[in-house]
């Protein structure tokens, strides 16, 4: 019955409220279904609606979500790989045997460069190549940057000694592809929405 009670109150809220609106209302007012643009009265009155977005904005977040899942995947074992030695009698996994001291420098500067080269993406998408031809050559970059890593850290090439170089190369060449990446994704999918009209 409570619930009963507040509903009936809530309706006669409402409906004096409707009646003294009524009165204010003009017919000039409620015209807007004719124009294009709402009144002034209906933009401080009515709701705001969100716009859908179109398909090509969940595309360029797609693309993001790629090259974030390849940097992460790539970079996680970096620490192993280049510590420890290709079959390590401890059993533990790596690949080029160089110490910690090593691994942590290299990974560290593969993190400062994938989080400098951005400055440099941008400069070349505001200036030479527009966002989109940015992040479709970047990608390219980054795509041989990955065959790099992936050559130069089969069983053969670590015995022939390109394991060190091959990663260097591929760590410099995915930063450089991150670069043209990570500085236009967030402003093209900003550009994809294009506003509509208030109606």
């Amino acid at each position: 019955m409570a619930g009963g009670t507040m509903l009936s109150n809530v309706d006669a809220k409402s409906t004096a409220f409707l009646d003294e609106k009524h009165d204010a209302v003009s017919p000039a007012s409620i015209s807007s279904f004719d124009n294009e643009e709402p009144t002034e009265e209906e933009r401080a009155t009515l709701r705001f609606v969100a716009d859908k977005l179109p398909w090509s904005t969940f595309l360029v977040a797609v693309i993001e979500l790629c090259e974030r899942f390849t940097y992460y995947g790539v970079s996680g074992p970096f620490q192993n790989y280049i510590q420890r030695s290709y079959k390590d009698p401890s059993g533990l996994p790596g690949a080029l045997g160089r110490g910690q001291t090593s691994a942590t420098g290299l990974t560290d500067f593969f993190l400062f460069w994938c989080y400098v080269t951005p400055i440099g993406g941008a400069i070349i998408s505001d200036q030479f190549l527009g966002k989109y031809n940015t992040i479709l050559y970047s990608s390219y970059i980054y795509l041989a940057g990955t065959l790099i890593l992936l050559l130069t850290s089969l069983p053969t090439s670590i015995e022939h000694g390109a394991g060190l170089g091959g990663l260097i190369a591929a760590m410099i060449v995915i930063g450089i592809g991150t670069g043209g990446i990570k500085s236009n994704v967030s402003p093209l999918i900003a550009e994809q929405n294009v506003p509509s009209s208030l109606t």
